[in-house]
């Protein structure tokens, strides 16, 4: 089977189905599965339509409009695959078993495009065009199939005709990638398996075409299941509801899930087309009311419109908008102005607490000392030979300064050395990290100069009472 590979910006992948010399009814040539957005599932789907689509008139084509995202898992309303399929029959042709005007199928498929009604309208339009032009047979009973079939089994030159034959298909408008959402909802209402709408015999293409195009765009963008769109006599496709023409006197008996309206019913609303076929209602952005028609569009040619422009509030709009901007300019100073202040008080208030930090660490610990025992006063000698009996009066005990004098004259000698000493019934808790070795070599030197100095201090006093006794 000859396959293609189309270029990376196609806006549509070619499949041809029909009768393959010397084999069977097959693809004719087909692009390559998988390709970027086109799946195997999609190419599933598509391959459930080429085969059982059947034109009603042999003289005639049969269209259909085919959803191949119908049982994708991650399916999103207004994404996915649609083909686009006419088939026909070659009059004038035999098929490998010998029978004639055998059937031949093209297929035009797009993924993610944004199909909406204009975009159905156009291709199908063009494509049905230039499939009768490619498939005409002459006057000397000779067309693309005549010619296709004429090749037998030599591949070469198989090959070179459908590839010049899909290359006349290359100007087909396409659409351009989809934005396009969820815009219609029938959520919980449950469909027909068959929506039939009946019509007169020899109705023209181009009004079948506008209208399966309306009613396509309304499902691309809905959440109802639907299987396909046609004109066709071939079997419905499970798992969704499909929309079939048909001609007044080809439709058959009442159905059981079979929904049947007449073509004069079908309205050309969107709104109402939805609600008819599907009751389905419109989505629009943030639950809003739905959007009216532009008046451009409601407005004949003939009418006069007379527009009254007040210009009073727009002058007062201009002369208030200085002050709201002088107003908006001010608060963005302000703001700045205390962010910068928070800033530096937050700055600031840690560089005074790591120097108090610094102070409690390295601050030298002061020791009180305990004043060291006074030795009695003695008693003068009294000469053995005197035989008076001398009796003096017990002396006063010498006065011993209290604590807290001899704490401050520690704290006076701290002073000297340059240190501070703590206030008055103070502790100084001596801190938990050691300090460093010159600190603790300063510390043991001033300790020593205070015991020096304070010994001195008490034999100074002791030395004073004895001389108050003497005397």
């Amino acid at each position: 089977m000859p396959t293609y590979e189309a270029p990376a910006d196609a806006g549509w992948f070619h499949f041809l189905h029909g009768n393959v010399p010397g084999h069977q009814i097959d693809f004719i040539y087909r692009h390559t599965i998988p390709w970027g957005p086109l799946s195997r599932q999609h190419f599933g789907h598509l391959v459930r339509i080429l085969k059982y689509i059947e034109p009603r008139d042999p003289r005639e084509q049969a269209f259909a409009i085919g959803n191949l995202s119908r049982d994708d898992t991650q399916h999103e309303p207004g994404h996915g695959g649609i083909a686009l399929v006419l088939s026909l029959r070659v009059h004038g042709a035999r098929d490998h078993a010998g029978r004639e005007d055998p059937s031949f199928s093209h297929a035009i498929v797009g993924v993610d495009r944004a199909f909406d009604e204009g975009a159905f309208v156009r291709a199908a339009l063009s494509f049905r065009e230039q499939l009768v032009e490619s498939t005409r047979v002459t006057d000397e009973g000779v067309g693309f199939y005549h010619a296709y079939a004429s090749c037998g089994e030599d591949p070469v030159r198989a090959g070179a005709l459908l590839r010049s034959y899909v290359g006349d298909f290359d100007d087909l408008p396409a659409p351009g990638p989809s934005r396009l959402a969820l815009q219609w909802t029938a959520r919980g209402i449950e469909q027909p398996k068959r929506i039939v709408i009946m019509h007169d015999d020899g109705l023209p293409f181009e009004a079948l075409v506008r209208c399966a195009g309306r009613i396509a765009a309304i499902l691309y963008t809905s959440d109802v299941r639907w299987t396909m769109i046609s004109n066709g006599r071939e079997e419905d496709l499970p798992n969704g509801t499909t929309i079939r023409f048909m001609p007044t006197n080809a439709l058959a008996s009442a159905e059981d899930g079979v929904v049947v309206h007449r073509w004069a019913d079908i309205p050309s609303d969107a709104e109402e087309l939805a609600m008819l076929l599907f009751r389905a209602k419109p989505v629009h952005p943030l639950g809003g009311p739905k959007q009216r028609t532009p008046w451009r569009d409601e407005v004949t040619a003939g009418d006069d419109i007379e527009v009254t422009i007040d210009e009073a509030p727009a002058r007062d709009e201009a002369k208030k908008a200085p002050k709201r901007r002088a107003w908006r300019w001010f608060g963005m100073v302000l703001a700045v102005v205390l962010a910068f202040g928070g800033i530096c008080a937050a700055w600031f208030g840690r560089e005074q607490g790591a120097e108090r930090d610094e102070v409690a660490v390295y601050a030298p610990v002061v020791e009180a000392e305990t004043p060291a025992p006074t030795e009695e006063p003695r008693q003068a000698p009294v000469p053995a030979d005197s035989g008076k009996v001398v009796v003096k009066e017990p002396e006063k005990p010498m006065p011993v300064p209290p604590l807290h004098e001899a704490l401050r004259s520690n704290a006076e000698l701290e002073r000297g050395l340059g240190g501070e000493a703590p206030a008055d019934g103070e502790q100084v808790k001596a801190s938990t990290g050691k300090a460093p070795a010159r600190v603790q070599v300063r510390r043991k030197a001033a300790a020593r100069t205070k015991e020096k100095r304070c010994t001195s201090h008490l034999d100074d006093c002791t030395t004073a009472q004895r001389q108050q006794g003497v005397d």
